[in-house]
């Protein structure tokens, strides 16, 4: 038994001398974790993860507060504070770092950047909340912020739809789980500890107003979707066996690099654009490709045409499919793939150039 204290004071020293650098470690290898284990979001070890870090970072929350001013003053509680403490901070950045993934993967910098900025501060800045984390308020409130996101994330799955009245589902549920966790919570604790509670609804109702504002400004990434594959073709069509036939000018390695790609269009001639677009399994949506060309004398993106069509989950690869547009006019153009109110899930840029004669095609099958 002495062996067993001793070795467990001696790690508990030690974590404490290195705790920047295993802070560090951790950090890195959860996130490289998260990022090749978390793959489908509909999937059941998905699912289970985020639910199971959701639930050691409630519990820890409420071992914690029970341990410091709670009537069960277990000895359990009372010898592991510091390790609770821990818990709630690895079990919540767990958390962040999964948004992180799900989130990116939904999202166009260009349209999206200030909320992922806030969902990636939240991940990097959970390093530096340990000392926050001491406070009650302050857990609550970073608790509420994480079951917005998963609910985001996981109600459409649940519903098998999108649009505003499910994230408006997602809030009203996020508010029923953080008021029950809260009266739950307060079940165990004096009424000393229960200070500030005006403070925490306006904490948590400007947390709540604030992501609604993000929402409805479509700064929130199309979560669930992600767009997996997508590009502007010279000419393609729908084989037999659900294969799609493409013609395109011939790429060199060096062309990733060009911000506008190159399309050499003769008069008369048509171009396509292919999607191909990930969504949960029983989810049904539309997604939108919006032809905008940019008119030089304004210095603006015009839409030359939405070109809307419903989309099906359950495909790893995504569901495919492509649009058509004609009358081409020479300059520089874009095509984003938006979800039925407009929010980008991707973008492509490319420059019409006229010729008066074709260009040589290749073939490709996917």
């Amino acid at each position: 038994m002495s062996t067993y204290k001793s070795s467990r004071e001696f790690l508990k020293r030690w974590l404490i001398q290195h705790e920047k650098i295993v802070s560090f470690v951790v950090f890195v290898s959860g996130f490289i974790f998260d990022n090749f284990t978390l793959w489908r979001i509909d999937s059941l070890l998905d699912i289970s993860i985020l639910f199971g870090w959701l639930f050691v970072g409630s519990f820890a929350i409420v071992a914690l507060n029970v341990s410091r001013h709670g009537i069960l003053r277990w000895g359990i509680f009372r010898k592991g504070d510091v390790w609770l403490h821990f818990l709630i901070s690895f079990a919540l950045g767990a958390l962040f770092s999964g948004f992180t993934i799900f989130y990116m993967r939904s999202a166009v910098l260009a349209t999206s950047w200030p909320f992922l900025l806030i969902v990636i501060g939240l991940f990097l800045g959970n390093e530096f909340f340990k000392e926050k984390y001491l406070h009650l308020n302050f857990q609550i409130i970073i608790l509420f912020t994480v079951v917005f996101f998963q609910m985001i994330l996981f109600v459409p799955i649940v519903i098998g739809k999108m649009g505003d009245w499910v994230f408006l589902l997602s809030g009203a549920v996020s508010l029923f789980m953080i008021g029950g966790f809260i009266h739950f919570l307060y079940l165990f604790l004096p009424k000393e500890a229960r200070l500030n509670q005006r403070k925490l609804l306006l904490s948590i109702g400007g947390v709540f107003f604030a992501i609604n504002f993000f929402y409805f400004t479509n700064l929130i990434p199309p979560v669930p979707l992600a767009l997996k594959d997508g590009g502007v073709y010279h000419y393609m069509e729908r084989t037999t066996g659900g294969k799609y036939y493409f013609q395109d000018e011939q790429r060199h390695w060096y062309d990733i690099f060009d911000l506008y790609e190159n399309v050499h269009v003769v008069s008369g001639e048509s171009l396509f654009f292919y999607s191909a677009v990930f969504a949960p399994t029983r989810l049904d949506t539309d997604i939108m490709h919006s032809w905008q060309y940019y008119d030089e004398s304004s210095g603006n993106w015009v839409i030359s045409a939405n070109i809307r069509f419903p989309i099906y989950g359950g495909s790893n690869e995504g569901y495919r499919g492509f649009s058509e547009k004609s009358n081409i006019r020479p300059g520089k153009w874009r095509v984003d793939v938006t979800d039925s109110r407009g929010r980008v899930l991707g973008r492509t840029k490319f420059e019409i150039i006229a010729v008066s004669e074709a260009v040589p095609l290749i073939s490709v099958v996917k």
